[in-house]
């Protein structure tokens, strides 16, 4: 179906069941061509909807696939899934018995790469289980697809990424012993190298925190690091210095990343010292992620400017049976720092600045000649080399996110999906961070950034929390720039007008071009004569100090809002030639949530008592996506929750949902508490994340080990969801009485 065209109308639809709170349809969509599921919820919460609205972004090959996510036409809640498909792993393990270990840890790596990217948009699982994972076409096919997300959301459930990874844990054991398996039942010795995993995962204290770290441990436990059955093994010594790929032999590790790792290499026979980045081999059956890693190398080489680095051969090794054992790419050694690292160690004077800027766009001009936007310049991406005499010689790196623009863009097998946020928060130009199309004008932005960062010594926009820095990027003006730069110089005020007219929100108000920027950069800054005599090439560099947190990495989290209705679905998308969705901030003003009196549960934050504080969730951004139609503009406005306030009547809030664990406790052992009724206060420090840390027993001498060994764990299981902080210890307390 075409973005302009309106979904035809569902068939077929029968109400299988009420939630509770939600319904359940099944139904048949002419767009699909198939049945589908369908969850309908009336009056759902903002932060709810906003939730929802990231089902549909999540596309992966392990996930059920969620067609529609987002409010009706009538206010309610819609959600459209493809059917379930295949046996459940509980009915594999039924008809299979024990699967081995091997094969074991290739279905955890793949529910970890989709869990990755289901944790990366802000949503955990929470209800994984044998029920929630199926294998299309059987376990032979080594297929494993998760579910049941939709349907985890929909209902509220509040889970951290740590749940999802306890969670995989049973799973592991479950699969290894044929049967479900109790979290407390024995290791079976077939687990092997396993055990280590296994015993993290069930550990709150040891336990990976994400499912990365898990899958790191998995691959490091002897499993097989590649994501399908009969995949080609990874080999260590590859890593190994001397190792050779084709004529490049390994000399040592210069750095790694979640894609892969850059080795120094030498080429066997002409003696040529090159970079060599290579892929991980767990990555190898994804067959996009190598085309996308092939993608840059190919963006790279068709750019072909000298500011850009060089990338000399990209190559795909294969085994026997025709499957990858080693994907590379080759590129120049560069001898240098980054941008950022330059800033670190002293402030760039305004030639320097003028200098290292010009050649960054000129290359980038390049890129945009040839229809590509790079859509992560920063600091990191700029890299300074001594060249030609010249000691801030630059090399643009990193066009591994970059947009084809051109109308040819269709030929590549990699799409450069429109409306996914890719790049950098910080430098992140507001279209580009509501999920909008993006022409070059993102890249503006992000040399508007840069400079500011240069003059002033920090980012005009910075938060670690990404809603709130959304927020700023779209509503809030930057701060105006000092009059003197941190190396001490005056700023023109013609560059300070400049950068921000880089940095303005509405893209038609920035410089249309890298050339145009980089003219009214020279004439901004005065006499471009004089600054362009002192150093090789046309200008001059040096650097800031920068207050670029450490937080700050490359996101990819798609926003987009869809409009469902039971039987009758809206289409919300608009043409590339229809002005994109925007992001516009109203006040929300929300009043203080006091939940009922509970007897059983109390809580005290230490020092100092907040219980009166009201919770304030400040502004909530608002995406209003202009529908093109006959009629007039349809405009549909979908609050995104901001987390609230860690206060009093937050935790109680959260408390009601959260206290059974150490009820069961208590009820365990009622008969050898101290008192037959009386109070048990936990301490505890509730992150911003929602964990738990420093989690103890308070008076623990009055009790026996086992009671507070079991208080203690069921604690550390507490989730409190996403806040504000602030983060301090609290006192929980547990009313008990024996009868």
């Amino acid at each position: 179906m075409k973005a302009t065209e309106r979904p035809q109308e569902l068939q077929r639809v029968v109400r299988v069941q009420s939630h509770g709170n939600f319904d359940e349809f099944t139904a048949f969509s002419p767009d699909h061509n198939q049945d589908v599921q369908v969850f309908v919820m009336d009056a759902p919460s903002p932060e709810l909807l906003a939730r929802a609205t990231l089902l549909e972004t999540l596309k992966h090959e392990n996930l059920l696939k969620v067609f529609r996510a987002g409010a009706m036409a009538d206010g309610r809640l819609g959600v459209m899934v493809e059917p379930s498909q295949g046996p459940t792993l509980a009915e594999v393990l039924k008809s299979h018995g024990p699967i081995f270990a091997d094969d074991a840890s290739q279905v955890l790596l793949a529910l970890c790469r989709v869990l990755q990217n289901v944790h990366a948009a802000g949503l955990a699982h929470g209800r994984i289980s044998l029920e929630t994972v199926r294998f299309p076409g059987g376990l032979d096919a080594m297929r494993p697809r998760l579910e049941g997300l939709a349907f985890s959301v929909i209902s509220g459930v509040q889970a951290a990424q740590s749940d999802d990874v306890y969670a995989l844990g049973l799973l592991l054991v479950s699969m290894l012993n044929g049967a479900v398996t109790p979290a407390d039942a024995p290791i079976p010795a077939s687990a092997g190298a396993l055990e280590a995993v296994i015993r993290r995962t069930r550990d709150p204290v040891q336990r990976p925190g994400t499912v990365v770290e898990l899958a790191r441990w998995l691959m490091g436990s002897g499993s097989t690091m590649v994501g399908l059955r009969n995949a080609t093994p990874s080999h260590p010594e590859m890593l190994a210095v001397g190792h050779k790929l084709g004529p490049w032999e390994i000399q040592d590790l210069l750095g790694e990343g979640a894609m892969g790792q850059v080795f120094r290499a030498r080429h066997s026979k002409l003696g040529r010292q090159t970079a060599l980045k290579l892929l991980r081999p767990e990555q190898y059956a994804q067959t996009e992620l190598i085309e996308r890693f092939f993608q840059e190398a190919r963006t790279v080489n068709e750019i072909n400017h000298e500011h850009i680095v060089e990338i000399f051969d990209f190559t795909q090794e294969e085994g026997p049976d025709g499957r990858p054992t080693a994907v590379y790419c080759v590129m120049e050694l560069l001898e240098g720092e980054s941008l950022t690292a330059r800033m670190a160690h002293a402030p760039l004077p305004l030639k320097r600045i003028r200098h290292i800027m010009h050649q960054v766009m000129q290359a980038l001009a390049a890129a945009h000649k040839v229809g590509i936007v790079h859509r992560d310049v920063k600091g990191d991406n700029i890299y300074l080399v001594s060249r030609h005499g010249d000691d801030d010689y630059v090399k643009v790196l990193d066009f591994g996110v970059a947009k084809l623009t051109r109308k040819d863009a269709e030929n590549m097998n990699v799409s450069t999906m429109d409306g996914a946020i890719i790049g950098t928060p910080s430098t992140m130009a507001p279209e580009q961070a509501t999920g909008e199309l993006v022409d070059l004008r993102v890249d503006v932005y992000a040399v508007g950034v840069i400079l500011y960062e240069l003059l002033s010594g920090k980012l005009p926009f910075d938060d670690n929390n990404f809603a709130r820095l959304v927020i700023k990027l779209v509503k809030e003006p930057p701060p105006p720039l000092p009059d003197v730069s941190v190396a001490g110089e005056k700023i023109p005020e013609a560059l300070k007008a400049l950068v921000m007219k880089c940095l303005a929100k509405k893209r038609e108000d920035r410089p249309a071009s890298m050339a145009v920027l980089d003219v009214a950069l020279t004439n901004a800054l005065g006499n471009a004569a004089s600054l362009a005599g002192t150093l090789p090439g046309t200008d001059a560099a040096v650097k800031a100090p920068s207050q670029r947190p450490a937080w700050i990495l490359p996101v990819a989290v798609v926003v987009v809002l869809a409009l469902i209705a039971v039987g009758v679905f809206f289409a919300t998308r608009a043409p590339a030639v229809v002005v994109p969705p925007v992001a516009v901030i109203v006040p929300t003003p929300v009043e203080p949530v006091v939940p009922a009196p509970d007897a059983a549960v109390a809580v005290a934050i230490v020092e100092p008592p907040v219980h009166t504080e009201e919770i304030d969730a400040g502004p909530a951004v608002v995406a209003v996506a202009e529908v093109p139609d006959a009629g007039p503009v349809v405009k549909k406005f979908v609050p995104v929750a901001i987390p609230k306030k860690l206060d009093g009547a937050y935790i109680m809030e959260k408390m009601k949902t959260q206290r059974l664990p150490v009820r069961a406790c208590l009820d365990r052992f009622i008969a050898e508490l101290p008192q037959d009724k009386g109070t048990v206060v936990i301490n505890v420090t509730i992150k911003l994340d929602g964990t738990l840390e420093d989690v103890h027993v308070i008076d623990a001498a009055a009790l026996k080990p086992a009671i507070v060994d079991c208080l203690t764990r069921a604690a550390s299981g507490m989730r409190f969801g996403v806040n504000l902080g602030p983060t301090r210890p609290t006192n929980l307390s547990f009313n008990y009485e024996r009868k």
